[in-house]
């Protein structure tokens, strides 16, 4: 193999500071042994590389190609091809420039050298340990900690983290390299690896870095990798400050973020304004529109904005990929999505823990479920879905109560919310417990005035999630999974409404309207599917419905009777006008009588509410053995008790009809009396003023004379003194009498005992 090289196989080309090396074919082939052969097929690759214009170079006498940057670039001059040494190939196992002398070398014979230059006296073999020592003494020096801590690297001016984890790890090995490469200057170890001079070790150095493609130092050759190894310090934490390089983070360049100055017309403020930036969100965020253009429509708009504003336009891949930052599209959402998608889908929340305790709090939610058929007034069959409302308790997720809305209707209102929440509160699981908190939407059914008045009888604490943030209900993911539930129904068309889902929706071939359930099937089947629901068994082995029964707020106590019959009944608008002692309710085809107080308290505490209207209006809440009353205005008044009839024939009479009658019948004596004593009481007060002032009260004027109105007075005063003596008479007569019937009906129960155990002796 030809190992020299003459002044002849060399060619300079000098580019500004840069000098470029060609070296010829024959030299090539003689020190790199490859063969003309394999020369020919590459020149053909590096021409395949090139673009088309650059390719019609080859047509001239003499050229040189353009740098592609691949391998083996080449030029044709003076009869002979040549080749870039910066492109001739340095990697394993053949390093073809490891076997050519160096580029200063090259140069200083170019230039007047003494006409040869020796090419690599060493082996193929003898490079291949070379290098693999040199690598093995820089894997010496690598630490890991170095790329961890470039990772952290923060801009100078920015303030953030700008290095990659992938440039970290580039950094990292430069750092080893040139902590390496001064450790062997510095002790003049290149003489114990073969090489003879320090240029020679840099040369390999730069080569090896070149081929791994170390970019945190890679140099064209050995000098310059000197000159730059010279000017780092010799601390490994300073190397690492110096090594990375001040592009990492640098935005100069960028024309997105460009601030310039402007004047504000109005204070005339400078102010400075990224002007591309601003353009581009406000075509984007569209303020106060509701259209949304595509981005293609958007740059051409932004173009025509720059064109006025004498600014040149970035394209249109960086307009679209600055939208596309996420910063960006957390910032737009809210005005071009709207306030409900960046509430459900942006937002951040406010995470918590499960809840431990039933009753601590329970939510309420509606939504259309399971299909039904039903017959409109004008005679068609139609098919609706069954609205339902859903109380649920959040921390055992046990459904306590439900309603559904009347047949042929999908509406949520209060009544169909107060229906569904009596019904939970009257589960037996239940128990009469208070509810600590409720939660529910922004339906005008629980935010109306009456909804939140009776919302807040029944919780301690009702309030609603913040608008357009459904998430924040746990009744919708409960109620979600309930509908899942469902999904195996053959009347269950989707399981939530407009759902686009092809899985949420049952197959349309097979749904038929003839094979659907009427209302009434409908409400039946949704009880035991709510029923099943509540019993299924979770992870932990208990049902909903034990954990709701058996982990209740220890905060939690029970309503008052007055309270809960207020929470759970329905009123009933009654006129007591002509009541006569009682009112009747009607519930379910079932009358139910309670009995009115007929003492004069309770009489005049019902007329100071009832007012004097010809219709006396109260509000009564029946649970079908007592019922409290309530005022027009919804002031609470008493509670009466249902009314224990008797019988209209003694012979029929059971034990309890007869106390009954003995009851109404003093009832009605004790009415009579309080008149007779009203009466009286009256009349003594008329005599005693009488007696006072010369008034004219009952029989007329009195007379004139002196004479006449003392004897009227002294004639008054024998009636008064005779009528305090008849009201004492009949007060002791009432006394008497009272003392007699209470004894006749001691005497009666007596016997009545006396009766019970003889007949009991004779069984």
């Amino acid at each position: 193999m030809n190992d020299m090289i003459t002044k002849d196989d060399i060619r300079l080309r000098v580019q500004g500071d840069d000098v470029a090396v060609w070296i010829s074919e024959s030299a090539v082939v003689g020190l790199c042994g490859v063969s003309s052969l394999y020369i020919r097929r590459i020149r053909v690759l590096y021409k395949q590389s090139l673009p088309e214009s650059w390719r019609k170079a080859v047509d001239n006498n003499e050229y040189y190609l353009g740098d592609s940057g691949k391998a083996w670039r080449y030029g044709y001059k003076d009869g002979k091809f040549w080749y870039s040494w910066d492109n001739i190939p340095n990697k394993a196992p053949t390093f073809y420039k490891s076997q050519l002398p160096t580029k200063e070398d090259l140069i200083e014979l170019a230039r007047g050298g003494d006409g040869v230059v020796v090419g690599s006296a060493m082996s193929r073999e003898r490079v291949l340990m070379l290098r693999e020592e040199i690598a093995c003494g820089v894997d010496g020096f690598l630490d890991n900690r170095d790329a961890e801590l470039l990772k952290l690297y923060r801009h100078p001016v920015s303030g953030s983290c700008v290095v990659k984890a992938r440039e970290a790890k580039d950094m990292g090995e430069a750092t080893a390299w040139v902590l390496y490469i001064k450790s062997v200057i510095a002790n003049h170890l290149y003489q114990q690896l073969g090489l003879s001079t320090i240029a020679e070790f840099y040369e390999v150095c730069a080569t090896m870095i070149d081929s791994r493609k170390i970019k945190s130092i890679q140099r064209r050759n050995g000098r310059s990798l000197r000159n730059r190894i010279t000017t780092l310090p010799d601390s490994r934490d300073m190397i690492r400050e110096c090594i990375v390089s001040g592009k990492y983070g640098n935005r100069n360049a960028s024309i997105i973020g460009k601030k310039t100055m402007f004047v504000d017309e109005q204070t005339g403020e400078m102010v400075e304004i990224a002007i591309h930036d601003t353009i581009t969100l406000a075509l984007w965020m569209n303020f106060g529109g509701a259209g949304k253009h595509t981005k293609i429509d958007l740059y051409k708009k932004y173009q025509i904005d720059m064109v006025e504003m004498k600014e040149r336009p970035i394209s249109l891949s960086t307009f679209s990929s600055y939208l596309n930052r996420d910063d960006i599209k957390y910032l737009t959402s809210r005005e071009r999505h709207g306030v409900e998608y960046f509430n459900k889908m942006v937002q951040t929340y406010v995470p918590s823990r499960k809840l431990e305790y039933a009753n601590s709090l329970w939510c309420g939610d509606a939504s259309g479920t399971m299909n039904y058929v039903y017959v409109a007034r004008n005679g068609d069959v139609k098919t609706r879905r069954l609205y339902t409302v859903l109380i649920s308790d959040v921390a055992s997720g046990y459904i306590v109560g439900w309603a559904v809305g009347r047949s042929g209707e999908s509406s949520e209102n209060g009544v169909l919310v107060r229906e569904a929440m009596a019904k939970a509160l009257m589960n037996p699981l239940n128990d009469g417990r208070e509810v600590l908190e409720f939660l529910s939407d922004n339906h005008s059914s629980y935010s109306s005035g009456g909804a939140k008045q009776y919302l807040k009888r029944v919780a301690r604490v009702a309030r609603r999630i913040k608008a357009h943030n459904s998430q924040g209900n746990p009744a919708e993911r409960l109620f979600k999974t309930f509908k899942q539930s469902l999904r195996g129904l053959y009347n269950l068309m989707e399981t939530s409404y407009n759902s686009t889902h092809i899985e949420n929706k049952a197959n349309p071939d097979y749904f038929k309207n003839d094979q659907l359930p009427t209302y009434r099937e409908a409400i039946k089947l949704l009880e035991q599917h709510i029923e099943k629901f509540n019993s299924r068994i979770l992870t932990d082995g208990s049902s909903p419905a034990e954990r709701f029964e058996l982990s209740k707020n220890p905060m939690c106590g029970r309503y008052r009777e007055e309270t809960f019959r207020n929470i759970t009944q329905k009123p009933h608008r009654i006129d007591i006008s002509s009541s006569r002692g009682f009112v009747e309710i009607k519930e379910n085809l079932v009358k139910t009588r309670y009995q009115l107080p007929t003492d004069i308290k309770s009489i005049r505490e019902i007329a100071k509410y009832v007012g004097i209207t010809m219709v006396k209006a109260i509000d009564i809440y029946a649970d079908g053995e007592k019922a409290d009353i309530y005022s027009d205005d919804g002031v609470f008044m008493m509670t009466v008790s249902k009314t224990v009839e008797a019988c209209q024939s003694h012979y029929e009479a059971t034990q309890m009809e007869k106390e009954a009658l003995k009851f109404h019948e003093r009832r009605k004596e004790s009415q009579k009396e309080d008149i007779d004593t009203f009466e009286a009481e009256l009349k003594e007060d008329i005599e005693i003023l009488s007696n006072s002032y010369a008034l004219n009260m009952a029989t007329g004027a009195y007379g004139s004379s002196p004479k006449n109105r003392y004897n009227e007075q002294q004639e008054e005063a024998r009636d008064l003194m005779m009528a305090s003596k008849v009201k004492r008479e009949k007060a002791i007569a009432r006394s008497e009498k009272k003392d007699k019937e209470s004894e006749r009906d001691s005497y009666v129960a007596r016997q009545a005992k006396r009766l019970e155990r003889y007949s009991n002796g004779a069984n």
